[in-house]
C-alpha cells in the first residue's frame, strides 16, 4: 500500500472513530462543546479587564452568594482555566469518565452526577469557608477568592466509575483520584485550601456513587438471575 493510500485509510479511520464517539455520547459532547465555547470567549477574545469580570460574575466564592448564585452555579460548570491540570480533568474526568458513564446509563444520570457533585461540593466549600474563616484558619480575604471550574464534577465522574474497573485497577485508581489535587494544594498552616478540600469531597461523592451504581448493577443481575430461574424451571401438572 503506498503512503498515500495509507494515510488516506487512517484518516478515514479517525473520521469514522470520532463520529461514532458523537453518536455514543451526544451529552458529553454537548457539554463539551459548551465548555469550549465559554472559556475560549473568557480567555481568547475578551479583553483582560472584561475576562476579569467575567469570571467573577460566575465565581461561587462566598462573597458572591446572592440572588443570582444559582445561576452562578451552573455558569461556574462553563469555563475552564487553560492549563495542563485542565487538560487532564477533560481527558479523564469528562470524555473518559463522564462518556463511559453516559454509555452506561445514559446522558442524563451521567449528566446527573457530573452537577450533582458539582453543585454539592460547591456549597459544602462555602461552608468550609465560613468555618475556616471564622476559627481563623483561613485570612478573611478568602472569601473573595475566585471559584469555577470543573474540577467538582470531573473529579466526582472519575471517581463514579471506579467501581466498574478491573479489581486489581480499582485501588490504584481511587489512591489516584483522591490524592492527585495535594499536589497543587495550597496551604494554611495544617489546612488545605478550601479547592482541595472540595476536591476531596468530590472523589468522596464519586466513591459513594460508584458503590450505589455498582451495587444497583449486582441486584439487577441477580433479579435478572433469579427471573431466569423460574422461568426455566419445568411446571408438573396433575392428571386425575
Amino acid at each position: 500500500m503506498s503512503t498515500d493510500l495509507r494515510r488516506r485509510a487512517n484518516s478515514s479511520v479517525n473520521y469514522r472513530s470520532k463520529v461514532t464517539f458523537v453518536r455514543r455520547n451526544p451529552g458529553t459532547v454537548a457539554y463539551l462543546a459548551l465548555l469550549l465555547a465559554g472559556s475560549l470567549v473568557v480567555f481568547g477574545i475578551l479583553p483582560d479587564d472584561a475576562a476579569d469580570d467575567a469570571l467573577r460574575s460566575v465565581s461561587t466564592n462566598l462573597a458572591n452568594v446572592d440572588w443570582l448564585f444559582p445561576l452562578r452555579l451552573l455558569a461556574s460548570g462553563l469555563v475552564a482555566d487553560p492549563s495542563a491540570y485542565t487538560l487532564v480533568l477533560v481527558l479523564a474526568g469528562v470524555i473518559g469518565s463522564m462518556g463511559w458513564l453516559e454509555r452506561r446509563f445514559g446522558a442524563a444520570r451521567a449528566f446527573g452526577i457530573f452537577l450533582a457533585v458539582h453543585i454539592g461540593v460547591t456549597l459544602l466549600t462555602l461552608l468550609v469557608v465560613v468555618v475556616g474563616v471564622r476559627t481563623g484558619f483561613y485570612p478573611p480575604a478568602v472569601r473573595d477568592d475566585l471559584d469555577y471550574g470543573i474540577s467538582y464534577g470531573a473529579i466526582g465522574c472519575a471517581a463514579a466509575v471506579t467501581g466498574f474497573l478491573p479489581r486489581w485497577a480499582r485501588v490504584p485508581a481511587a489512591l489516584v483520584v483522591l490524592f492527585v489535587p495535594f499536589v497543587a494544594a495550597e496551604w494554611y498552616g495544617w489546612v488545605p485550601d478550601f479547592a482541595t478540600i472540595g476536591h476531596v469531597l468530590s472523589a468522596l461523592a464519586g466513591f459513594v456513587t460508584s458503590a450505589v451504581l455498582v451495587r444497583r448493577r449486582t441486584v439487577h443481575s441477580h433479579q435478572s438471575s433469579w427471573g431466569n430461574a423460574r422461568t426455566d424451571t419445568p411446571v408438573c401438572t396433575k392428571t386425575h
